[in-house]
């Protein structure tokens, strides 16, 4: 594997985790002023959980992308 290829898998297993945590903190402070708090925390949870997951596929999938693009060369 590329040496920068590797880095941008760790750089995405690093941060998409607090991407999430990001996306759960916002979503919940906004959602709790216009819904309940159980509802707030069920949709800041999913919007987290969806943050995580396009975070994961775009990292992997640039990860991907990069690798091919320099072993071709």
């Amino acid at each position: 594997m590329n040496p920068v290829a590797a880095l941008i898998l760790t750089a995405t297993i690093t941060f998409s985790p607090f991407a999430a945590i990001i996306a759960y903190i916002i979503t919940y402070d906004e959602y709790q002023h216009h819904l309940d708090k159980k509802s707030a925390r069920n949709q800041a949870i999913q919007a987290a959980v969806f943050t995580f997951i396009v975070f994961i596929i775009v990292g992997l999938l640039s990860g991907y992308v990069f690798n091919t693009f320099v072993n071709q060369q």
